[in-house]
C-alpha cells in the first residue's frame, strides 16, 4: 500500500454523489467542527488500512489519487469494470462509516 497523503477536501469528495444535482442550500458544505486536516488524514489512513479490503483500498487509491478511470483500473486489475464500480461503492460506505464513528467519539469526548 502506498503512504499518499489526501487532503481535507479530497477526503469530502468521497462522499459526494456527483451523479446527483443537488439543490442550491445544499451546495454550501456544512461546517465540522470536529474535524480538521490532520484528524481526516489521521482517520482516512487508519480506514483504509483497516476498514478497506486489499481490492477496495488498490481500486479507492487509484481512482482517487491516481486519477484512473474505471474501465482504466479495470484494465490493470483484468477485472470488469462493474466489479470496479462495486469495490469503490463498498469502500465509499466503509469509509464513510469510519468518519461517523470518528465524529460520534470525538462528541462523546466533548461530553465528558
Amino acid at each position: 500500500m502506498s503512504n499518499k497523503r489526501i487532503t481535507l477536501d479530497e477526503a469530502q469528495q468521497l462522499f459526494l454523489e456527483p451523479e446527483q444535482p443537488k439543490k442550491r442550500a445544499e451546495q454550501e458544505q456544512p461546517q465540522l467542527s470536529w474535524l480538521n486536516r490532520g484528524r481526516a488524514q489521521r482517520i482516512l489512513a487508519a480506514a483504509m488500512e483497516w476498514d478497506l479490503t486489499e481490492r477496495q483500498r488498490e481500486c479507492v487509491e487509484l481512482y482517487f489519487f491516481d486519477k484512473l478511470t474505471m474501465d482504466e483500473i479495470a484494465t490493470r486489475l483484468n477485472v470488469d469494470k462493474s466489479t470496479v464500480c462495486r469495490h469503490l461503492k463498498k469502500a465509499k460506505l466503509r469509509l464513510k462509516r469510519a468518519f461517523a464513528y470518528a465524529e460520534a467519539l470525538w462528541n462523546w469526548e466533548q461530553k465528558k
